[in-house]
């Protein structure tokens, strides 16, 4: 799994009746397996949000071994919950993902740099649905990389379409991306379709 793994530790007991596990994660829909310490083998059981009953559990016995919780996420850390047989209790896990490029090897990396030059050579040459398909493709591929969306920002500017540009910028700022260019620009077109005047 790409990213940094994050370790905690979980105690419960199968054997006890009222053990079950509330897992939540921010963003949801993160998937959740358990997977083998010993061999690393891995039984996806659902996506958050979700609850695992003592009955799933038991399924997995802990004889063999222990065992990790894992939730997974594209685009985000994965997040790795050690259970260890010591009582039984209701418990909720809540996580915060943490986000990560996930970019595997150099050729990924380079593929992306050219195809964001790529983007650029559309936009001057003024094709602009051409590069707004690259870059749909683009953000499906690398969704964290701030750098699409303010291709696409700049775009929307052109064509005078301020609030798609606006929600463009934005998700700049919902990336590891550090943007002083997003935020005026956020502060330049929140002016202009507030009626205010722009530089």
């Amino acid at each position: 799994m790409p990213g940094f793994k994050l370790l905690s530790i979980l105690f419960f007991a199968l054997g006890c009746s009222s053990t079950n596990i509330k897992v939540e994660s921010a963003p949801g829909q993160a998937n959740v397996y358990v997977q083998s310490v010993q061999n690393g083998e891995r039984i996806k059981l659902g996506q958050t949000p979700m609850e695992i009953s003592k009955d799933q559990l038991s399924q997995y016995s802990l004889e063999k071994g222990p065992l990790y919780l894992v939730m997974d996420k594209t685009g985000y850390s994965e997040h790795k919950i050690l259970l260890s047989e010591v009582s039984g209790v209701e418990i909720e896990v809540r996580h915060n993902l943490k986000p990560t490029i996930n970019l595997e090897s150099e050729k990924e990396i380079n593929d992306l740099v050219e195809d964001l030059f790529e983007v650029q050579r559309l936009i001057r040459v003024r094709d602009y649905d051409g590069a707004l398909k690259m870059i749909d493709d683009l953000a499906k591929k690398a969704p964290l990389v701030g750098a699409i969306y303010e291709l696409k920002g700049a775009i929307y500017y052109i064509n005078e379409d301020y609030v798609k540009a606006l929600e463009a910028y934005r998700n700049v700022l919902k990336t590891p991306t550090k943007s002083g260019e997003a935020k005026r620009m956020i502060g330049l077109l929140e002016k202009k379709l507030a009626g205010g005047s722009s530089e």
